[in-house]
């Protein structure tokens, strides 16, 4: 997980995994309200979105990133983690909640294209 101070520093960070990692996409969480309407957060991370494409150049998409954070931590506490446990991976077990959602919307085709950012699969 990213936890640099400020955004630029954060940028910077995504930047150096990016230059490592050559993804060909990047899959932000998009969170939504219960019902899948957009909430204040929702339109920052949108903007953000903006950002790292506009920075990068790589197409991104966008996930639902509604119960990730359930999923997670549900997926620890089989695993028998305490509440430090969660606290210290509970981020990054929702990332990858997040990505596995995507990838498995790839695989049934609902997933959008990557071209098409404002959609949320």
């Amino acid at each position: 997980m990213l936890r640099q101070p400020d955004e630029e520093a954060r940028l910077a960070a995504l930047g150096r995994l990016i230059q490592d990692w050559q993804p060909v996409l990047l899959v932000l969480g998009l969170p939504l309200d219960r019902d899948g309407g957009e909430q204040p957060q929702s339109r920052r991370v949108r903007r953000f979105a903006a950002r790292l494409e506009q920075r990068f150049g790589l197409p991104l998409v966008l996930h639902d990133e509604r119960w990730s954070t359930a999923a997670a931590e549900a997926d620890l506490r089989v695993q028998g983690a305490g509440a430090a446990r969660l606290a210290r991976e509970g981020d990054a077990q929702a990332a990858r909640e997040i990505l596995q959602g995507f990838l498995d919307a790839c695989t049934t085709g609902r997933a959008p294209h990557a071209a098409d950012p404002g959609t949320a699969t």
